[in-house]
């Protein structure tokens, strides 16, 4: 696949960006334009969710050997996070909204997010009759919206599949861009909604150096929903040189072995569909993940410095098997090319049940097995050393507020 970005020098790329921040400023004055004054009081709600879970993991590595493992984790279904969201009423049918969240780990109380104060969302924009557009640090629409029809998603089984799910450059795991601008279209486009975003890299000299950026969309009709996402990452400084400004990015490092600065270091197209038939919502995917910039060093790992491709399969079902009971299964499979090597393969298979307590509080058993050829095996939650297999038994606690 051709790049469809430019390089700093060249008026032919960077057109993907560059429109998807066009459309989201644009909207912005466009929905600004259709306010009337009001003075209405700004309505401010407080939300959270605790996510908690006891893991036992089998083959960890632990130095030149490897053995069991019995952790604490935290957000094993979703985020553990506290919230604050508010609305005003602008007038004219236009409102400005905020959201401003942050994430932490219930094992140790600590920050998520690497440690930043709102790491999940920090942003603030103007809905209306046109969309929704938001500036700050968000995720894009292969997360928000994508992701229910892949197990990675809330509904599923989230970080369990983590690591085969290319190592979260799909982006259905939920990776952030700091700088960014957001629009999405109205809900009411007979059922079709659109989504553009674009992650500013503010460097001086080189504004392609930093950006990223895509296009998605998703369309429903009755019990049948069909997506596509596509995104791009440009490297934020050359191969070898640590940036002093990060991309706007602040997911998994794309590779860099042969590049510079500005150059198209991450492509992924993503398509998904789902069919709720009964009880049963069936799902598939596809993700296809490139770095151009890949190198024929390093180890074969996904993700790393020497893979340059990876063809993502996902399906499963999740069941309700009584109100409050539902039943999950899902199979991931990676096919993983690397430069100057042969090819590898990383397979993995999901059970699990998640009972609902209360409306608000459930608790859930997942089980994950994961086989690895050809490559070194990246794990479920911990690398498991010389080993191909791992297996992952988990049992947690998710509430609400």
């Amino acid at each position: 696949m051709k790049s469809v970005l430019s390089t700093a020098h060249s008026s032919a790329r960077g057109r993907l960006c560059r429109s998807a921040g066009k459309i989201a400023g644009g909207a912005f004055a466009l929905m600004a334009m259709t306010a009337s004054p009001s003075y209405a009081q700004t309505s401010v709600t407080v939300y959270g969710l605790i996510d908690a879970a006891v893991a036992y993991s089998n083959k960890v590595a632990a130095g030149a050997a490897s053995g069991n493992s019995l952790t604490i984790n935290s957000g094993t279904l979703q985020g553990s996070r506290l919230g604050f969201k508010g609305v005003e009423d602008l007038g004219g049918g236009l409102k400005s909204m905020f959201v401003l969240e942050s994430g932490f780990n219930v094992d140790t109380g600590a920050s998520g997010q690497g440690g930043v104060f709102m790491g999940r969302t920090a942003t603030v924009g103007l809905a209306g009759s046109l969309g929704q557009a938001a500036v700050g640090r968000q995720a894009d629409f292969a997360y928000t919206n994508l992701a229910m029809f892949t197990s990675a998603s809330p509904f599923g089984f989230s970080t369990l599949v983590n690591s085969v799910h290319a190592m979260n450059l799909d982006r259905t795991e939920g990776s952030r861009l700091n700088n960014s601008i957001r629009y999405d279209t109205p809900s009411t486009l007979g059922g079709f909604k659109g989504s553009a975003i674009y992650g500013l890299g503010e460097q001086a000299g080189n504004a392609s150096a930093g950006q990223s950026g895509g296009v998605a969309g998703m369309y429903s009709a009755g019990q049948f929903t069909v997506g596509a996402s596509y995104f791009e990452v440009k490297a934020a400084a050359a191969a070898g040189v640590t940036p002093t400004t990060p991309s706007s990015d602040t997911g998994t490092a794309c590779a860099n072995a042969i590049g510079h600065a500005g150059d198209t270091c991450l492509k992924t197209l993503t398509l998904v569909t789902g069919y709720q038939a009964g009880p049963a919502l069936l799902f598939a995917s596809w993700s296809q993940v490139k770095q151009p910039l890949a190198g024929a060093t390093g180890a074969r790992t996904l993700g790393g410095s020497a893979n340059d491709k990876i063809d993502l399969f996902d399906v499963g079902v999740n069941y309700r098997l009584t109100n409050s009971l539902r039943l999950l299964v899902s199979a991931v499979q990676d096919h993983a090319s690397f430069v100057g090597a042969a090819s590898g393969r990383v397979t993995q298979y999901n059970l699990g049940l998640d009972y609902n307590l209360s409306k608000r509080t459930d608790v859930y058993t997942l089980l994950g097995n994961q086989h690895t050829s050809g490559m070194t095996a990246p794990g479920i939650y911990s690398a498991p050393g010389g080993d191909n297999a791992q297996t992952v038994l988990l049992t947690g606690i998710r509430h609400t507020f």
